[in-house]
C-alpha cells in the first residue's frame, strides 16, 4: 500500500508538470506492470489472508498516507534546497524536523509500552550507516526528480529496494534466511520491465 501510494503520488506530480501525459499509453502501461510487480511481491511476502476490520482499514489508510508523505518529502526537499541555496542545508533542516517530530512518538512508546532508551556502543556503527544512508536518500531525492522526473526516480528506487531486500533475505542478514522463490523473482522482473517501458527504453 505504501509503495502504491508513493508511486501514484509521483505519477500525479509528473502529470501536473507535463512530464507524463495521459496519452502516453506505453509509459502508463509500464506503470501498471510495475504495480503488478508490487502486488506479486506482497503476495510472496504474505502467506495468510488479511481480515479486514476497522483497525485494519485505519492502519492501511495510515500506511497509504505515509507513502504519499514520502513522495511529498522529495518535492518539499527540492523546493527547500532551492530556497536555502544548497542541498546540504535542505538535508540538515529535514533531518532536524524529523527528529523533533519523532520526540512525541518516542515519549508515547516510553510511557505506554515501558520501552526505555538504551545506548550501546556496539550499535553506533549501525546508527552511523543509517544516518549516512538517510542523508544520501534525502539529498538524492531533492535532486534526481528534477532531472529524471518523480515517477522514474521512484521506480528506480523501488527496483533497488526489491533487489537489495532479496539479497538480505537470502543471505539472512537480519537473522532469518528467506528463500528467493519464483514469486519474488517474477516481482523483480515485472518491476524491471515496467520501469524500462515507463522510461522509454527501446523507443526508436
Amino acid at each position: 500500500v505504501q509503495l502504491f501510494a508513493m508511486l501514484s503520488t509521483a505519477l500525479v506530480f509528473d502529470l501536473r508538470r507535463g512530464d507524463v501525459r495521459m496519452s502516453d499509453r506505453k509509459r502508463l502501461g509500464g506503470f501498471a506492470v510495475v504495480i503488478a510487480g508490487v502486488v506479486a511481491d506482497n503476495l510472496a511476502a504474505t502467506g495468510s489472508g488479511i481480515e479486514f476490520t476497522w483497525q485494519t482499514v485505519a492502519l492501511l489508510a495510515g500506511t497509504f498516507g505515509s507513502g504519499v508523505g514520502y513522495a511529498l518529502q522529495a518535492k518539499c526537499n527540492g523546493r527547500l534546497a532551492r530556497d536555502l541555496g544548497t542541498t546540504t542545508r535542505a538535508i540538515a533542516l529535514s533531518a532536524a524536523v524529523n527528529i523533533l517530530a519523532s520526540l512525541p512518538l518516542d515519549a508515547v512508546i516510553w510511557q505506554e509500552f515501558n520501552i526505555h532508551l538504551v545506548f550501546e556502543l556496539s550499535d553506533w556503527p549501525l546508527w552511523l550507516f543509517g544516518g549516512v544512508q538517510s542523508a544520501f536518500y534525502i539529498g538524492s531525492l531533492a535532486v534526481l526528480p528534477k532531472k529524471l522526473g518523480y515517477t522514474i526516480s521512484y521506480l528506480t528506487l523501488l527496483l533497488g529496494k526489491l533487489v537489495s531486500s532479496s539479497i538480505v533475505d537470502a543471505v539472512g542478514l537480519t537473522g532469518k534466511a528467506v528463500q528467493f522463490d519464483w514469486m519474488r523473482g517474477s516481482a523483480i522482473l515485472l518491476v524491471l520491465v515496467g520501469t524500462a517501458l515507463f522510461s522509454g527504453a527501446g523507443v526508436p
